[in-house]
């Protein structure tokens, strides 16, 4: 097999869906050494983009904190006690810190490009 055609079925085999690939592999038309690699790295960019799409639910800290927060006493020495109060606003934006950070470091894992492309969908 010369390069010119392992690199045109490597290059049919990009435009292939999961499905596809497999059959593909399956009757010997790919190679399942391009094949397997490639269904692969499709079915793990497949769940990525779909964590991506499924709202994301608050981290276990916030949820903590916005239940915390609704108790009516804790309310009410926010509102009173200005000490109290600067730990607790510390506290939310440390959380919140961190959520962008694990935001951040998605985009980094994904590139920027795909997290716009998946913002542009979900709008």
């Amino acid at each position: 097999m010369s390069i010119t055609s392992m690199s045109a079925r490597m290059g049919m085999a990009e435009k292939l869906d999961v499905q596809q690939l497999t059959k593909a592999v399956q009757d010997g038309t790919v190679p399942s050494y391009i094949g397997i690699p490639l269904i692969q790295q499709k079915m793990q960019e497949s769940q990525q983009a779909k964590a991506m799409v499924q709202p994301q639910r608050p981290p276990i800290a916030q949820q903590v904190m916005q239940q915390w927060m609704q108790m009516p006493d804790v309310t009410q020495r926010y509102q009173g006690d200005e000490t109290f109060k600067a730990r607790v606003d510390t506290r939310a934006k440390q959380i919140q810190q961190a959520i962008v950070q694990q935001q951040n470091a998605q985009t980094g894992r994904l590139g920027a490009n795909f997290q716009q492309v998946m913002q542009k969908q979900n709008m």
